[in-house]
Formats: structure tokens, C-alpha cells, sequence
């Protein structure tokens, strides 16, 4: 009898000690959903963007760098009310205008979709701009939208393998890529659900695409998460602030965790090392500063990497396509072109 009422107390206070959490649960959850309001905390709001193709399939998946170019003339309204034509080309780059019929030199441009072009038509990218003004030289513009240093570093060493060593490379690098050089859940959420959202077929496009990120502070090391495991939200982000907070509050200390300093500084160091490995010049175009990426430009510095500042303004809408999307116009690809332009009359001179 003493044994089973003893079971029978430990059951009791099991009981009592699990319905005391479920009402802490309770009790908590709505005290701070109501307090999050109060100090101005709301659920998660994707932002609304929307990508029109015609023909569909201009960007697909691929199993090693994420994106690809599909081969093609395509024409791309953005948010119903910007639109530009662009071209891709059998090689897989983006078309630059204006080429010479007998080059001397090849110029590669690497970037994402700063580089590539994204808003603006074929003859207005700071690429073709370059070309035009350059016309003893030959530029080949490899920027593709989503792409971080990751990729570049993997098109630049496919071209190596395959006997296309330029001999001069510019890797055009943002803010942007330090999150995307890490893979930070920032990223990975405009990924895996803000392309989702944007573009029509994108889980049909990207089905068997792999993302590339450097996983290491300490050396050069490339890892890859599938598409199908990007990112997903916590159930009930888009319909609590108190979810919500949570889920960001993680992901920001996630992000200081992977320390992404360290990372980019890794994956551009590889770069200029796998460029002088080639006998390629190699200059780092800084394009907009913040306080990380000012830090990884001086950490460069001291490694003795030649850099190119630019300056440019994203949230300027005089030289970007603001309010309706915030990559650069015409007048922002000429600012760039500019840049590197004084760049080239020093090297060639």
C-alpha cells in the first residue's frame, strides 16, 4: 500500500508540475505579445516584390553556385512598373556591348546582381559602359543576381581550369555579401522565401540547386545548403509579435556567432591568392561602406590587397531605381563605370 500510494503522490506532483508550466505558457505567451505591441513589436511582414520574366526561366538553379543564367533574351518588369531587357549568353554571362573585333586583353567583372546588371538594359551596364570606353580591351561581365564572393571565386576558378585566365579581374563587392559569404539566416530567409515570393516557379527552378558559403573563420573552407533546406519561419511569425521576436532575436545572435568579418575575409583572401597563383591582377571595388566592411577593408589592407573605393549610395535615389527597387539606374551604373575607369587609366598607363 505505501508503494502505491508513493506512485501515486510522484504522479500527483508530475501532474501538478506540467500544468504548472502550461499555465506559465499561457500566462507569459499573451503578457508579452501585448507588450511587444505596446512598444511598437508586430508579426513578420514580407516585403511585397514581384518579378514579372517574359520568356519565363531567365534564372535557374544550379547544383554548385545557386543561380545560373539561362541563355536568352528576356524582357523583366519589376514591381509593375520598371522595366529592362537583358541578354544572357550561351557562356553564361550576361552580354556586354560594344565589343571590339580584336581584343587584346580580357577584363573580368565578378559581383552579384549590382554587377550583373539588375534594373537596367544590356548597353547600360557599367560593363558595357567600360567596353565602350575601352574598346582595346574585352569585358566579360559575370554577375549573377544572389551571388556572393562564393561564387565568384568558383567562376573564376572554372575559368582558370578551362584555359580563359583574364588578365585582369575585378571583383565588385557590397555589404551585402558579408551575410552572404556566411550564409546568415538574414540571407538565407531573402533566399528561401523573399525569391520564393517574388518570382513565379521558383521551387520548380531551384529544385536542384545548391548554395555555396564559406563555413570557416580559420581557412578557406566551401560548404552547401540545398534549396529545399533555406529557410522556413516559426509557425505563427506572420500572425504574432511575440514569435516573431523570438525568431529574430535568435537569427541576429546567430549572426554574431559565424563572426562574417572573418568569413569574407577568408574567401577574398583565397581569391587574390588564386589570381596571383595565376600571374591575374586582382583589385577588391568596395562599393558601399559599413562599419563590417570597412573593418574587412582594412584587415585587407594590411594584407597588401589593392582596393577601389566607390562610394556609392544605395538609398540615393538619383543614382538608383528608388522607390521602386533600390539597385542602380543608368546614372549609378555610370558612377561606377567612372570609378573603375580612373582605375584602368593608371593601370594601363
Amino acid at each position: 500500500m505505501d508503494r502505491e500510494k508513493e506512485k501515486f503522490e510522484r504522479k500527483k506532483r508530475i501532474r501538478k508540475r506540467v500544468l504548472w508550466y502550461v499555465y506559465l505558457i499561457l500566462l507569459v505567451f499573451p503578457c508579452l505579445e501585448l507588450a511587444l505591441w505596446v512598444v511598437g513589436g508586430r508579426p513578420y511582414t514580407q516585403e511585397d516584390y514581384h518579378i514579372s520574366v517574359n520568356p519565363k526561366n531567365a534564372f535557374i538553379g544550379d547544383s554548385k553556385k545557386g543561380i545560373a543564367l539561362n541563355p536568352g533574351t528576356y524582357d523583366i518588369e519589376l514591381n509593375h512598373q520598371l522595366n529592362f531587357q537583358t541578354t544572357h549568353l550561351e557562356n553564361g554571362q550576361r552580354k556586354v556591348c560594344f565589343q571590339p573585333s580584336y581584343p587584346t586583353d580580357t577584363v573580368l567583372m565578378l559581383g552579384c546582381s549590382f554587377t550583373y546588371g539588375y534594373g537596367v538594359n544590356d548597353h547600360e551596364n557599367f560593363s558595357s559602359l567600360l567596353q565602350k570606353s575601352n574598346p582595346n580591351l574585352s569585358f566579360n561581365n559575370l554577375g549573377v543576381i544572389g551571388y556572393g564572393s562564393v561564387q565568384s571565386y568558383l567562376q573564376l576558378e572554372q575559368l582558370i581550369e578551362t584555359g580563359q585566365s583574364p588578365k585582369l579581374v575585378y571583383l565588385n563587392f557590397s555589404s551585402f555579401h558579408l551575410d552572404r559569404n556566411a550564409m546568415t539566416p538574414e540571407f538565407k530567409r531573402a533566399m528561401g522565401i523573399g525569391f520564393k515570393q517574388s518570382l513565379e516557379q521558383s521551387n520548380q527552378l531551384m529544385e536542384d540547386s545548391h548554395f555555396p558559403y564559406c563555413s570557416s573563420t580559420q581557412n578557406f573552407k566551401i560548404d552547401y545548403i540545398p534549396w529545399s533546406k533555406m529557410y522556413s519561419d516559426w509557425w505563427g511569425r506572420e500572425y504574432f509579435a511575440s514569435i516573431n521576436w523570438l525568431q529574430t532575436q535568435l537569427e541576429i545572435y546567430e549572426r554574431y556567432k559565424m563572426n562574417v568579418i572573418g568569413t569574407s575575409y577568408q574567401v577574398l583572401k583565397e581569391m587574390k591568392d588564386l589570381c596571383h597563383k595565376n600571374n591575374i591582377d586582382f583589385v577588391l571595388v568596395h562599393l558601399n561602406s559599413t562599419e563590417e566592411s570597412s573593418e574587412l577593408m582594412q584587415m585587407l589592407k594590411q594584407d597588401g590587397m589593392e582596393i577601389l573605393e566607390v562610394g556609392f549610395d544605395f538609398e540615393d535615389p538619383s543614382i538608383t531605381n528608388l522607390p521602386v527597387d533600390s539597385h542602380p539606374n543608368e546614372k549609378g551604373h555610370q558612377k561606377i563605370a567612372n570609378s573603375i575607369q580612373q582605375h584602368l587609366n593608371q593601370y594601363f598607363d
